[in-house]
């Protein structure tokens, strides 16, 4: 099943209780108008636009909701047989991601290191494990919000390691190796992304340590990210 998404349409799939003969599910549900309902964020439910239909004639039933009804942080999907006889109540909660696992953005604003210690907050992110996404840096100057241009960098790169201290990292990704990417944000040349694959999060589970590192023609060597992350197991 797919990662329900902001303002995004949806489809999953359900079952519905038969009243006669629980737990058994309905068999071909009957689904009319008013049956289900949609609130967004807690506003007052209204009736679905795509009336769910059963797979086949079977109890799989399929939902799908628009772009709209998914336009909220959590969705409830209400299941109610007006006509009162075939089956059980039932309500489904949904609750909505900005961005799916596979376009995954974190909205890192990553201020150059100078003696200011940057904001910790802004720097992780929660990903899954043996999944491709990308690490997304918009890099600013020592004024925190000016983008600053790293196009003409030597080297940049990107770890994942246990702690700050560790010598080896799980993940290491580089510019000149073709890991790092550097295009436009909000400035030019002024974002690095890191393209992270399945194999790299293979077999890592739980609390990790990542930073970038940016080095200039110069030889001088640039924090710009050093955080911690979590890396979720995908079978629970």
């Amino acid at each position: 099943m797919s990662e329900p998404k902001k303002n995004a349409a949806f489809i999953f799939i359900t079952q519905l209780v038969s009243q006669a003969n629980a737990p058994d599910f309905q068999a071909n549900p009957t689904l009319a108008a008013g049956d289900v309902t949609v609130s967004v964020d807690g506003a007052n439910p209204a009736n679905i636009t795509t009336l769910p239909t059963a797979i086949n004639s079977g109890a799989n039933v399929k939902v799908s909701l628009s772009a709209a009804e998914m336009n909220g942080d959590y969705i409830a999907v209400l299941f109610s047989d007006a006509a009162g006889a075939e089956w059980h109540d039932t309500a489904i909660n949904i609750n909505t991601l900005t961005y799916t696992t596979n376009e995954l953005y974190t909205a890192i604003t990553a201020v150059k290191q100078t003696t200011v210690q940057i904001d910790q907050d802004a720097q992780t992110y929660s990903a899954d494990e043996q999944t491709d996404y990308i690490v997304r840096v918009d890099c600013k100057d020592t004024d925190g919000s000016t983008p600053l241009n790293v196009g003409d960098a030597t080297e940049i790169t990107y770890t994942v390691s246990d702690n700050p201290d560790s010598t080896t990292a799980h993940i290491t990704k580089t510019k000149t190796g073709g890991g790092i990417t550097v295009t436009n944000g909000s400035g030019t040349n002024d974002r690095c992304e890191v393209a992270i694959t399945e194999a790299d999060t293979t077999g890592l589970t739980g609390r990790y340590y990542h930073q970038l590192l940016v080095e200039d023609a110069a030889g001088d060597v640039q924090v710009f990210v050093r955080e911690y992350i979590q890396i979720n197991s995908r079978y629970v």
